[in-house]
């Protein structure tokens, strides 16, 4: 169930592939989306496996919002990726029987080259989150990385549709040991990351407002 290992993903995409000058039709109508789930990456292997991360994410994105209600969208933004890979539309599937839609836009290594300045980096995260946001078509967006999986909690509260508008939100992020196997069934992912859960020790919270958590 949790590999040490790379795990290959079978070529096979459903996904929307767009370059940055193409993907600037936004939605701003009432029937458009509630959330934009925005991610970026590209097929490398600077901390593992990120395309099998990734599809964990998706799957789990796909089969959450469909069970909260929840009308989203997935906008993962492919940053200077390597031309001697497979790009990320290329590798990462789309979840049968799925209603979540998913873009990945490419930002080339032209695009890149314009801003790094002498900076040295050959991949700017926040930049490329930004691209995505920029072209989100939900009413409201959620910054989030290619690896987390939501709790069921959030995807309950974000169905609920009473976000307001002037406010900025965050959540806390736990890091679960091992790496779940994208290419086995969905269920036996559920049931171990609800495992896992379990075994986590709550967190403390506050009020809204306070600072310091008793």
């Amino acid at each position: 169930m949790f590999l040490n290992r790379t795990t290959v993903l079978f070529a096979f995409s459903l996904v929307l592939c767009c370059s940055i000058s193409m993907c600037n039709d936004v939605d701003e109508s009432d029937s458009g989306p509630y959330i934009s789930a925005i991610m970026c990456g590209r097929n490398d292997f600077r901390r593992g496996d990120f395309v099998g991360r990734l599809q964990n994410s998706l799957d789990f994105l796909s089969f959450q919002s469909k069970e909260s209600g929840l009308t989203m969208e997935v906008i993962v933004v492919e940053w200077n990726p390597f031309l001697d890979t497979p790009s990320l539309a290329t590798l990462v599937r789309k979840p049968p029987e799925s209603h979540l839609s998913v873009r990945i836009i490419t930002v080339d290594k032209a695009f890149h080259d314009q801003h790094v300045l002498g900076s040295g980096q050959d991949f700017f995260e926040f930049m490329a989150k930004n691209v995505g946001a920029r072209r989100a078509r939900g009413k409201f967006i959620l910054i989030t990385n290619g690896d987390v999986i939501l709790n069921d909690a959030l995807f309950e509260m974000l169905a609920s549709r009473r976000l307001q508008q002037d406010a900025f939100y965050r959540i806390v992020r736990t890091d679960l040991p091992g790496m779940m196997d994208p290419l086995s069934p969905l269920a036996m992912r559920l049931s171990a990351v609800s495992e896992l859960v379990e075994m986590l020790k709550p967190e403390r919270t506050c009020a809204r407002g306070e600072k310091e958590c008793p």
